[in-house]
């Protein structure tokens, strides 16, 4: 890394990015040559519009890592985000990419999709982006774009760095810790730096609780993991599991709603390989095995008799209780407390990004969230 070198740092608000920053400043931040190249990158999945599928916090909780240590933020998302685009219809117009850039935000159109197909779907449970669609279509993509505008506006040496571990998922585990990209060419050279892959999830969260050496505070890990999740993925994760949809009704119920009308709106499950709706998963948690196979039978009828549902392929055979066992939702202590920053109803500045006996907002000691113990929510990274 030089002086010359652009450093954009994506962030999603989860704890591995904000690994990634805390390493990045110990390693240069007392070099201001070299921190003043960097930014903090973000890809808003729900595009600006009402919350659909991603935390309301998330955006004041990057903005907040940015006013911590200085770094400016560049949001970038596709015009109506996740819901437009799940909603899309054959011959609808697909959405455009909004970029914030130093002259104000732009937007840069697209071109129609290949024979004009709708979505009209939630994404596949799959590695395979092309139909894992929110993660290659509204946050990968767009990403790019605004790489290449990074490349318009003068940027000929970038350092993208990331927070992907190896200890995450087997897929993971083959990455490279760093590499050149397809986007390098002789004019410019981008190149991409997993800075925390070989952290374990100890090593993650001590970056956290010890970012700042000498003093009493740490950075406050993001509410999603305060509130019991394991992961800052999305709220409405399609990985999500029964207990984790159960919590989602509980944090956030009118994106619950907006989920669970989605599904009856498309006739289809949010999680395909599973023909449940997202309100019944939540429900049944508490209820009796035997009724649990009632109502899957009654789901699968219905489910079958919709003549329009192209593309879509309900796999039998797998009931709520192979998804979720059968005992009662346990929240968090703090449930409450944290919902209320979850959901938008209370405020998220720069002040509450530290936590510790020195902090402004967050005085009590830094501890593990309850989600650091939750290992199984929200789905594997892949």
């Amino acid at each position: 890394m030089t002086p010359t070198t652009s450093s954009p740092v994506q962030v999603s608000g989860g704890k591995d990015s904000v690994a990634c920053i805390t390493a990045l400043h110990r390693l240069i931040g007392h070099r201001p040559d070299l921190w003043s190249r960097v930014e903090l990158w973000h890809q808003d999945v729900d595009g600006a519009a009402e919350p659909f599928m991603d935390w309301p916090v998330t955006r004041a909780y990057v903005l907040g890592l940015g006013q911590l240590y200085g770094a400016p933020v560049r949001f970038a998302w596709r015009e109506g985000g996740f819901h437009r685009e799940l909603m899309r219809k054959q011959w609808g117009k697909r959405a455009g990419k909004l970029l914030e850039t130093p002259e104000g935000p732009i937007v840069i159109g697209e071109a129609p999709p290949p024979n004009n197909l709708g979505r009209r779907r939630f994404p596949a449970l799959t590695a395979d982006l092309r139909i894992r669609w929110c993660s290659g279509f509204l946050k990968i993509d767009v990403a790019r774009t605004l790489l290449a505008r990074s490349v318009a506006e003068g940027s000929k040496k970038i350092l993208v760095i990331s927070g992907e571990r190896a200890a995450e998922s087997a897929p993971r585990s083959r990455y490279h810790r760093g590499q050149d990209t397809e986007a390098s060419s002789g004019r410019r050279q981008i190149h991409q730096l997993r800075l925390v892959y070989d952290h374990s999830d100890a090593e993650v969260w001590d970056e956290l609780r010890l970012a700042f050496p000498g003093k009493d505070y740490g950075i406050q890990p993001h509410p999603a993991y305060e509130l019991g999740w394991s992961r800052c993925s999305c709220a409405g994760c399609i990985f999500s599991s029964g207990e984790d949809l159960a919590r989602l009704r509980e944090a956030l119920p009118r994106q619950f709603e907006r989920l669970a009308g989605a599904e009856r709106e498309l006739a289809a499950p949010l999680e395909q390989a599973f023909p449940f709706m997202v309100e019944e998963r939540a429900r049944l948690k508490a209820e009796l095995p035997g009724a649990d196979r009632d109502r899957a039978r009654l789901i699968r009828d219905r489910l079958r008799s919709i003549s329009d549902i192209i593309g879509r392929t309900v796999v039998e055979g797998k009931t709520v209780p192979e998804r979720a066992d059968a005992a009662l939702l346990t929240l968090p202590a703090e449930f409450s407390r944290w919902r209320a920053y979850a959901d938008g109803s209370e405020p998220w500045t720069a002040d509450h990004m530290l936590r510790g006996p020195g902090a402004p907002v967050f005085r009590e000691p830094w501890t593990l969230p309850a989600g650091a113990i939750n290992p199984d929510s929200a789905g594997p990274p892949t």
